[in-house]
């Protein structure tokens, strides 16, 4: 088998804490409305999971969580007619706010959210008490193709940005957000849009640059920190990635996503004691974040506390039965508190729900070979390499499948 330093480099790669808010996993997203004020009810219209708009009146707050795919184009609009009290919307992703908007008469949050692979890319503006307030049916209609914007508004060049993001055209989008802060320059969801098209460009120090802009014009703009701390973990700027988090959670302290943000950047940062007193703060705020769970096992194994890891991944599963990767990190934490019959087990359903996930084959493999079952082994091992051949263990196991082939 492995010696204990290889095991644990092999762990500390395969059970990493997953990123910010720009990085997700694999797979779908958790998709969230959220609306609250202090007025006793307001009038909303969003489009749902299937594009479809639905129609309510609500009391607040008001909340509407669904699964979405690869691309959704989200708005949702909320009408105060009360005449009094205020409104505010705001939208996640995966428990990490996209944005948000606050008016008194009426609040519009939208946008798009898009996956390839593990990078996730979004796309936020924000409206609130103008005259003109198109419904999510004439906006749908509005977001179908790129057309050149028919006036010369900071509106219209920031709605066909948004466009040629969710077509992946950044070079395109950050042309028109930038028409759009030319002509709104003491805009701050103008700077944070350019921002977050050079951060899907890859542009990360454009992208800090335009989030500090953004900063400037509205101090208290959480969703800007979010990303601002999102662009420095892609530096690897780890520091300045936690301060600009935990701003964030200093003007939401009961915000979840603040908290989720801040416990990844302590991570990078090797603060695992703080990581997880902010996971347990998130989920303490947010019981079913799932990734927080499982952010919060990641951080309990670097500590080498398997048990409270095992714990965690638990919980994670039961908010994310479908997750083949969760699985796959209780897997590795039952092999280091030698439950090899649970690891086996978990490693199997792991598979089960992601087949191609190559940390559930390596988990599989190492248990294996821990029982004695060296044909087992070697077969999940080559699958690990072949899934991933450019794995950071590729040497310590590929010495570890000669072994089991000599019957060492």
């Amino acid at each position: 088998m492995f010696t204990k330093s290889k095991t644990s480099i092999a762990l500390f790669v395969l059970l990493g804490v997953v990123g910010l808010a720009l990085v997700g996993c694999g797979g779908g997203a958790q998709f969230t409305y959220r609306v609250t004020g202090t007025a006793s009810q307001v009038a909303i219209e969003f489009r749902n999971a299937k594009g479809e708009t639905e129609k309510a009146t609500v009391g607040l707050p008001w909340e509407k969580t669904f699964s979405i795919g690869d691309k959704f184009s989200f708005e949702i609009t909320a009408n105060n007619s009360t005449g009094s009290g205020d409104v505010s919307c705001a939208v996640f992703v995966d428990d990490s706010k996209a944005g948000d908007a606050q008016g008194n008469k009426f609040a519009r949050c939208s946008g798009y959210v898009s996956k390839q692979g593990n990078q996730m890319s979004r796309m936020f503006t924000g409206d609130h008490d103008k005259s003109a307030q198109p419904t999510a049916t004439k906006r749908a209609a509005e977001l179908a193709t790129p057309t050149a914007a028919s006036t010369n508004s900071a509106s219209a060049h920031r709605q066909l940005g948004i466009q040629y993001a969710q077509q992946g055209k950044f070079d395109q989008a950050i042309a028109e957000f930038k028409q759009a802060v030319a002509l709104e320059p003491n805009n701050p969801d103008n700077h944070r849009n350019l921002g977050l098209a050079y951060s899907d460009s890859g542009k990360y120090e454009d992208a800090v640059a335009s989030f500090k802009q953004a900063l400037q014009l509205n101090a208290r703009y959480g969703a800007a920190y979010y990303d601002l701390a999102a662009a420095y973990v892609f530096l690897g700027k780890h520091t300045e990635a936690a301060d600009a988090a935990k701003k964030a959670t200093e003007l939401a302290p009961t915000d979840s996503a603040g908290h989720y943000n801040l416990g990844n950047a302590y991570a990078k940062q090797g603060k695992l004691d703080e990581a997880i007193a902010e996971f347990n703060k998130t989920v303490e705020i947010d019981p079913k974040n799932s990734k927080a769970y499982r952010n919060l096992g990641s951080a309990y194994a670097r500590q080498k506390k398997y048990a409270d890891a095992v714990t965690a991944f638990k919980q994670a599963i039961q908010l994310n039965p479908r997750s083949g990767e969760i699985y796959a990190d209780l897997s590795l934490a039952y092999i280091f508190l030698d439950k090899l019959t649970d690891a086996v087990d978990a490693a199997k359903k792991a598979i089960e729900l992601a087949p191609n996930y190559a940390a559930a084959h390596f988990s599989l493999g190492w248990a294996y070979s821990k029982q004695g079952k060296n044909a087992e082994a070697i077969a999940e091992y080559e699958i690990y390499l072949r899934l991933d051949p450019n794995a950071s263990n590729k040497t310590a196991v590929q010495s570890e499948i000669a072994r089991l082939k000599a019957g060492k």
